[in-house]
């Protein structure tokens, strides 16, 4: 048994509350008018010491519809029976020159097709074919004629970018690790140095390399940067260490920066690439460019970006800089990272796992709900009517 949103079952336990509300009250007593109590013999009242429910047939309506309510939000699915017994596998284009892959399809008896688009089948693997991301060939995947599906694919990082799928099939991923270091330039810059990177089925490594010959690709500006800090001199410690992360980047990065500290009282609007505002007082609204300004908000981390405005939302200590990686995070602010569409690193299998994928959400399970939604309306109608004639 299989539902959509398990957590609504919790409201089970309210069944308590009519079954104790119903111990704790009392029926009424009826009245009898006579007209004199004089010929009415004495009796000896016995209390009963055994608790009773009051008005059971209610309470049997109340707990029904409240159960009924939780199973509806709850939303019972019906698992799908298999209708075909067939499997079916999918291949990525780049591990056909694979000397594993191959030795494996040789031994497989089943369908195989290309994990790209139109799924065509690997005997027309000479045919021109478009290599997509895995996640957007999965309506035609949902189509195909099989219960089981089994995936042989490199799951890299840019493989799964999007939106996760849903679908009605049985998914078997069978990962194949790259058994050689992939080496290529990541990006060039007009300082004559190359981010080379090293990848691989574990990990993507970049180191800096002095580039020998032109390049054919796009070079990215390298020149200096210009970075104004303006501050309070209740912000002098901050200052000291923007000063020592901007040092370490510009070291790390291979990248000229100028720092100009000024104090609030001496600044004016400077042509710099960055502004860098350590003060209470708002930063002025005519400044142009970049600018990273202090905003006290203990709840966000050190440093942080809001529709494109960044600021330092704590003042800074030997210990959030350290725990928080204050120089990574300043990193990826002044010099953005460009995504890497070549590196080879993988995704842990677990990560790949689908929504929904033996189970099916069809016509059965609307028409079920539909008429369960009419038999709750119906008996917590009668529920209300029954406790007004009863006074429940």
């Amino acid at each position: 048994m299989e539902f959509v949103n398990a957590s609504y079952l919790y409201g089970l336990f309210g069944l308590v509350i009519p079954i104790a509300i119903h111990l704790w009250s009392k029926k009424e007593g009826k009245v009898i008018q006579v007209g004199s109590l004089k010929y009415i013999p004495e009796f000896e009242t016995k209390q009963s010491k055994s608790v009773k429910l009051n008005e059971l047939p209610l309470l049997i309506v109340r707990c029904l519809v409240l159960s009924l309510f939780c199973l509806l939000m709850a939303e019972l699915l019906t698992v799908k029976k298999a209708s075909n017994t067939n499997a079916i596998v999918l291949i990525e284009p780049s591990l056909l020159q694979d000397t594993r892959v191959k030795n494996a399809l040789d031994t497989l008896q089943m369908e195989k097709r290309l994990l790209s688009k139109g799924l065509s089948f690997i005997e027309d693997q000479n045919e021109s074919f478009e290599t997509v991301p895995i996640w957007d060939v999965f309506d035609e995947v949902s189509k195909l004629p099989a219960d089981t599906v089994y995936i042989l694919t490199t799951v890299t990082e840019n493989d799964l970018r999007g939106k996760r799928p849903a679908t009605n099939k049985v998914v078997h991923w069978l990962p194949i690790e790259s058994l050689e270091n992939e080496e290529y330039t990541h990006r060039s810059f007009s300082n004559g140095y190359d981010l080379v990177a090293t990848s691989n089925a574990i990990s993507t490594k970049y180191q800096w390399s002095q580039r020998a010959s032109e390049v054919s690709n796009q070079v990215e500006n390298w020149d200096t940067l210009k970075i104004d800090i303006v501050y309070d001199l209740e912000f002098e410690k901050e200052l000291k260490y923007f000063q020592s992360a901007l040092a370490t980047i510009s070291e790390i990065a291979k990248r000229p920066i100028i720092i100009n500290d000024i104090t609030l009282n001496k600044y004016q609007n400077s042509s710099s690439d960055w502004l860098i505002w350590l003060s209470k007082e708002p930063p002025s609204a005519q400044q142009a460019g970049n600018i990273l300004s202090y905003r006290e908000d203990i709840l966000k981390p050190i440093l942080s970006n809001t529709n494109g405005h960044f600021y330092l939302n704590n003042r800074i200590t030997h210990d959030n800089f350290i725990a928080e990686d204050f120089i990574g995070q300043l990193f990826e602010i002044i010099i953005p990272i460009t995504s890497d569409t070549k590196e080879q690193r993988q995704v842990p299998i677990e990560m790949v796992k689908l929504n929904q994928s033996d189970i099916e959400i069809g016509a059965t399970n609307k028409a079920t709900a539909d008429w369960l939604w009419l038999v709750f309306i119906g008996l917590f109608l009668f529920e209300r009517f029954y406790s007004m004639k009863r006074k429940q």
